[in-house]
Formats: structure tokens, C-alpha cells, sequence
């Protein structure tokens, strides 16, 4: 492996990217085309509206170029080609669903199935060659498609501890995140006592409805025979409360100091003989027994049954697919708590809001949201903040607020949710409003006018409080608020635990430390590796004084498509997209794992701003034929990174944004993105912007780097 080998392979797929590939979007187009399917239909009518819409060059007319490409299957991909009969791809499906039995059975036909398909690829490949080599003519492309079909990643032992590592670490901090969770449960069902959920802004909305105990009336019925016996057993059961009581005042009784007599010896202690009357009211039990009677909804969801076979007690089903995990963490956005919506996924609930108050809190279709107390936790965020405090609340409540810790203020906070009638008469709803309400004349409703985000959605009906969405399409995922979208939010701490919360935030900082490894795990266990023997190393390795012959050695076989995208850029799901090791991400270290053995060494090599040159050079080449007679050429020869002079840095300069975020911006622009996307971007790297102030950001960024086209009139010319 080490020293190498003169086999080089060609990927058909690669190739046909190169030469006919497609974008994610047109890939969608092509399958409506083709296949009528609903969703790809739904985004070629979107695609037309919008092509239509525009009053800059001609609408997208003719679809031609659907008939001169293909998605990347086989069948499309020899009827492009090649053509003639299509491919039958049926016996595929006996060995995706199939039995061993049913291959045997059917072994000649589904051999003939996979010599069919080597002899279509061989097709496909004859025509795809020549085509291959007129539109790549470089010697270069076609160097670096063999030399990259046959790349490897050298590991040693290290490889495996790293696995075993990393996964018993993953497997520890799961036990303990599920552990405060469970905390986080038991916690929340203590506030079933007196109704306290009501005043809770996260947990009100739960299903708090509990089951009655039930018990047989008079079991004694049942039996004819010995029925004197039942009714013994019944009076003793009737009675137990009697005899109970005296169990307890003999379990509290001062224990005599004096040595027991043999009357007392051979007496039962009052332990076992409370424990006798307790087995006798077993007779009360139902033949099918409860799940949990007394308990909330909510609560018995979360723990298994008594008679499945992996019953252990308490909520251990919780986990962070559940909707109501985010709600007993307390997790908060910006201060505001979060709530879930059917219709529109996770999002936040911001107070306020004064045209949905009923008159008669009767009139309320479910459980009051006690939006009091929301915008109490919003002050007191601000308070933590050093935010500017919304208008409405009087300064001698402020001050109150200031000197509290964490507990104090969760208590305060329950006791002003008991007072919350009362002091709405005394003081009028309209000068407890947190925030003045804009009424919006476009028919979009009433809008915080202290907040922005993403929204509000105002068919979302909670009273007293506007609905705002996650900024992220991650609010729809099965882990909500903690998929990796949201890492950045975790860290800044716009997402986090209330205050005083400790299960919570060790909840949401194992689910950050996990995150990496949640997500990578499969791909990155399922890596093919190949061990080497001793006598399969080269004589360098095995005569090197830091050869271990203890160790192995080998090397990992990356499933890489050479030519993945139309650009012709590499693809693999695991390696090209690996991030830097961090000391708070369980198993980040994955590129620290490709090792050399000894006498190797890693060299690396990176072309900076790789497409930019390559763009600046087409441009350069059209406009005057020489190296940096453009603006954008010139900022690539003479920008350097160290000094912030290179174009990345220059572009996060002028939008006031990350470096990385940057790049974003300036690859999209290469590639045909517009002032649209970058304010879209822009709202998705900081939420906090408005869409006014992301479109001028934008509109800045384009006048500084492209320039402002203006027409000067004949006249004005001096």
C-alpha cells in the first residue's frame, strides 16, 4: 500500500458530472420533468413565477437542456449515452428485501442482472471517454482524477483506541445527560401539587390531566366458598387503617433500653407486621394494574410499563427527540421561552402582545399562557444583560428584580404569578403591556416593536404573547433546538438554560460535547481499513528505530467521488468535510488519527482562495489579458491573509461578519448568487438583524466590492 501501485480507476459517475452534471436544484427540475414528481413540479412552478417575475433578461423558456443530462443512476445515466432499451432494474429490490433463500433460488437470474449492469457501465464508459476528454482537455484533470481515485489515509493503532475512546466517553456523558433529564422530570411533576404547572412558562401547556386510583369495591363477592374467610380478610382490610396507625406510633415509640424478654423475642417486630397488613390490601388491586395513577400525562409517557421485559423505574424513556424535553430543561431564546407549534415548529414566545387579551379569562380554549410572568424573566434577562429594559414596568419592580439571585427570582416570579389578577385590575392592562404594539397596516397583525426575529406568526393564538420561529430550518428536525444548526447559539448563549437551572445546563452542555460524535459516529466506525502484516510493510517502516512491532499499521480506503459536483470538486461524506479537533467535542479529533508510519512524513499543500484566482484569471484574460488589470485580480495577487488584506478579510470588514462567514458570501457570488442571497445569509448568520438592516448591509457590501453602476447624460459631461 505504502509504496504504491500503477492501477488507476476511472469513475463513471465522476465523468458524467464533469460532462453533464447537475445542481441540486436542477436535479429537482430534471426529475419533474421526467417523473412528475409532486415536490420537484412544486419547485419548477416556484422557478417559473420567479423567472417570469423578473424584468432583467428573457424568462426561462426552452427546457432543452433536460434532454441532454441526467441524475446520477445507472439506468438515466446508459439512457443518456447510450440508449436504446432501458436497463431493468427489478431483481435489484431481491437483494435489498430478499432472503438468502431467495437468492439461491434465483441465483443464474440475478447474476445475469449484475453481468448486464458491468456491461452497461462498460458502455456508458466508451461513450463517456471521448466526450470526457474535448470537454477537460488538460492533461492536469485527467491526472488528478486517477491520482485521487486511489488515495488512502495511512493509520496505526492509535486508530482503534480512538474508536473505543471515543465512544465509551460518548456512552458516559449519554448515561449523565440522561440522568439530569430524569432530574429535570421528577422535578417538574412536584409542581402538580396545588396547580404550580399553571405558572410555569414552560410547562403549562403539558398534559397535566392524571388517572384516578381504582380499586375493587368488595373483592370478597367473587368467591362463594370460604366465604367467612373473605370476610374476615375483608374486615382485617377495612380495618388496616387501625392497625397501620398503631404500626407507626410503635415504629415512633422510644426503643426500650433494657434487654428484650422471651415473650418479646418470639413476638413479630411491628416492621413485618406492618408489612403483612400492607400485603393484604393487594386483594384491592385490579386484575390489570395502572400506569401510574395520580401522575400527570406528560410524566407517564416518559416511564415503561411494569410489565415490559426492560422496566426500570422511573422517566427513563426521556431523551432529546422528545418535544417535552426542551420544556423541563427551560430552555430560553434570547430570554424568551421556547414553545413548540404544530404548524411552525419550535419557536419562542415573546410578551406583550395586547389584541388577543379575552375579557373573561374564562373564554380561553385551554390552559392560560401566564404571559406575566414571561416578560418578568424577559427583565430580569435584560437585567443580566445590561439590555435596555422594555417600557412599562415600574422602577421600584426593577430594583426588586436587580438584587435577586437565581432561586429568589424564580420564587418572586411564582408569587407575581399568583398576584397577576389583582394587580391587573389595580394598574390596567394597558400600563402592564411590556412593550408598546405596532399595528401593522399590511394586514400582518400586531409586532413586538422591542424585538425582531423571525416572525411573528400570529396564527399561532397564545394570549398575551407573540410567536416567533427558530431562525433556523433546524426547527423541524427531530432534535429541535439541539441540532448542530444551533451549536453557535449554545455557545454565545443566546440558547440556554433559565437561570438556576443546573440539570438543564449540564443537559445542554453534554448535549454540545456529544454533538459531533451523535452525528459522525456510523460514518466514521464503517471506514474501510486494511491491516497490513508485518512482511507486507516496506523494509523503511521495519528498520526504523521507532518501528513498534507491537503496533499495526495500515491504511483507510476513502470512498471518494472524485468528480462529486459540477465544479469537479471531490466528494466523501467523512474526511474532505472534517472539522479542527475542540477540546469540548467528543471525537473532533478525527484528522489527528491519519498517522504515517515511521520513516513517512505528512505534507501538506492548500491553494488559498483556490476558485477565486481561477475567476480573476477568466475575468483578467477577457478584459486585457494581463495579471491584475482588474480590481478583484489585483486584491487576489497583492491581499494576504496575515496583514486582513485578502478579499475574505476585506468583505468581513465591510459587512462587519466573521471571516468565515465571508467566504460564504464571496463563493456564492462566483457562482451566480445575488443581493437576495446575500441578505438571507445574512439574517442567518445573526438573527438579531432585521430585514431592513441585513438589505443594507448588503446593498453596502455590493457597492464596495462591485461598484454602483450610474448613467451620466451627454450633457452633464465635462
Amino acid at each position: 500500500v505504502f509504496q504504491g501501485s500503477r492501477v488507476r480507476f476511472l469513475d463513471t459517475m465522476s465523468m458524467h458530472m464533469a460532462i453533464s452534471g447537475l445542481t441540486g436544484f436542477q436535479r429537482s427540475l430534471w426529475m419533474a420533468a421526467k417523473h412528475g414528481k409532486r415536490k420537484g413540479l412544486q419547485q419548477v412552478k416556484e422557478h417559473m413565477k420567479k423567472t417570469r417575475s423578473k424584468m432583467e433578461g428573457p424568462a426561462v423558456t426552452s427546457w432543452d437542456w433536460v434532454h441532454v443530462s441526467s441524475i446520477n443512476n445507472l439506468a438515466d445515466v446508459h439512457a443518456l449515452y447510450v440508449g436504446g432499451e432501458p436497463l431493468e432494474k427489478e431483481a435489484r429490490e431481491l437483494f435489498v428485501k430478499g432472503t438468502m433463500a431467495d437468492i439461491r433460488s434465483h441465483f443464474q437470474d440475478l447474476m445475469s442482472y449484475c453481468a448486464r449492469d458491468v456491461q452497461a457501465t462498460h458502455e456508458v464508459f466508451q461513450e463517456q471517454l471521448p466526450l470526457f476528454m474535448e470537454r477537460c482537455p488538460h492533461p492536469v484533470t485527467f491526472a488528478g482524477m486517477l491520482e485521487m481515485g486511489v488515495s488512502y489515509l495511512p493509520v496505526n493503532g492509535n486508530w482503534k483506541r480512538y474508536l473505543d475512546d471515543a465512544q465509551g466517553i460518548y456512552e458516559e456523558l449519554q448515561k449523565e445527560m440522561k440522568k439530569s433529564l430524569m432530574n429535570l422530570a421528577n422535578e417538574a411533576c412536584q409542581l402538580l401539587h396545588e396547580e404550580r404547572y399553571r405558572d410555569d412558562p414552560w410547562l403549562w401547556d403539558l398534559e397535566w390531566d392524571t388517572q384516578e386510583f381504582k380499586q375493587k369495591k368488595n373483592p370478597g363477592k367473587k368467591k362463594k366458598k370460604g366465604q367467612g374467610e373473605d370476610n374476615k380478610a375483608s374486615v382485617a382490610v377495612a380495618g388496616a387503617d387501625g392497625p397501620m396507625e398503631e404500626c407507626q406510633e410503635v415504629l415512633l415509640a422510644p426503643p426500650d433500653p433494657g434487654p428484650p424478654g422471651e415473650d418479646e423475642e418470639l413476638k413479630a417486630p411491628a416492621s413485618q407486621v406492618c408489612l403483612e397488613r400492607l400485603k393484604e390490601t393487594v386483594v384491592l388491586q385490579p386484575k390489570r394494574l395502572q400506569h401510574l395513577p395520580g401522575h400527570p400525562g406528560w410524566y407517564r409517557k416518559l416511564c415503561p410499563r411494569l410489565e415490559e421485559a426492560e422496566w426500570v423505574p422511573g422517566p427513563s424513556l426521556i431523551s432529546l427527540q422528545m418535544r417535552v424535553t426542551p420544556k423541563l430543561m427551560r430552555l430560553a431564546w434570547d430570554g424568551f421561552p421556547l414553545h413548540y407549534s404544530e404548524k411552525h415548529g419550535w419557536g419562542y414566545l415573546v410578551p406583550g402582545r395586547q389584541d388577543n387579551l379575552p375579557e373573561d379569562p374564562l373564554e380561553l380554549e385551554g390552559p392560560p399562557c401566564p404571559h406575566r410572568v414571561i416578560e418578568y424573566l424577559y427583565r430580569q434577562h435584560c437585567l443580566e444583560k445590561g439590555k435596555e429594559q422594555p417600557p412599562g414596568l415600574d422602577a421600584a419592580m426593577e430594583d426588586e428584580l436587580l438584587v435577586m439571585d437565581g432561586s429568589t427570582m424564580w420564587q418572586k416570579v411564582e408569587e407575581l404569578s399568583q398576584l397577576e389578577v389583582d394587580v391587573e385590575e389595580k394598574m390596567g392592562r394597558a400600563d402592564q403591556s411590556l412593550a408598546q404594539v405596532e399595528e401593522v397596516s399590511s394586514g400582518m397583525g400586531s409586532q413586538p416593536s422591542y424585538h425582531h426575529g423571525n416572525g411573528p406568526y400570529n396564527d399561532v393564538n397564545i394570549a398575551g404573547c407573540w410567536f416567533f420561529k427558530l431562525p433556523h430550518k433546524a426547527s423541524w428536525v427531530l432534535l429541535g433546538p439541539f441540532a448542530k444548526d444551533f451549536l453557535p447559539q449554545m455557545e454565545d448563549g443566546t440558547l440556554r438554560a433559565a437561570v438556576g437551572r443546573t440539570h438543564g445546563t449540564r443537559a445542554l452542555e453534554i448535549n454540545k460535547m456529544i454533538s459531533f460524535w451523535r452525528n459522525a459516529h456510523k460514518r466514521i466506525s464503517s471506514q474501510m481499513v486494511v491491516w497490513l502484516k508485518k512482511g507486507e510493510l516496506p523494509r523503511v517502516v521495519t528498520r526504523h528505530p521507532d518501528y513498534n512491532e507491537e503496533d499495526d499499521y495500515g491504511a483507510i480506503l476513502p470512498q471518494v467521488v472524485t468528480a462529486g459536483t459540477i465544479t469537479r470538486r471531490a466528494v466523501e461524506p467523512t474526511w474532505l468535510t472534517a472539522s479542527n479537533a475542540r477540546a469540548d467535542r467528543v471525537g473532533s479529533e478525527l484528522k489527528a488519527m491519519v498517522q504515517v508510519p515511521p520513516g513517512y512524513s505528512l505534507v501538506g499543500a492548500d491553494v488559498d482562495s483556490q476558485e477565486l484566482w481561477i475567476a480573476a484569471i477568466l475575468g483578467e484574460a477577457h478584459f486585457t489579458g494581463m495579471h491584475g488589470c482588474t480590481a478583484f485580480g489585483w486584491m487576489t495577487l497583492q491581499g494576504k491573509k496575515s496583514n486582513a488584506t485578502d478579499l475574505h478579510s476585506k468583505t468581513a470588514a465591510t459587512v462587519g461578519i466573521s471571516r468565515e462567514h465571508a467566504k460564504v458570501f464571496n463563493y456564492g457570488r462566483i457562482y451566480g448568487a445575488g443581493q437576495p442571497f446575500a441578505e438571507r445569509l445574512l439574517m442567518q448568520f445573526n438573527h438579531r438583524l432585521t430585514q431592513q438592516q441585513a438589505r443594507e448591509k448588503a446593498q453596502q457590501m455590493y457597492a464596495v466590492t462591485k461598484g454602483v453602476r450610474r448613467w451620466v447624460l451627454p450633457g452633464e459631461v465635462e
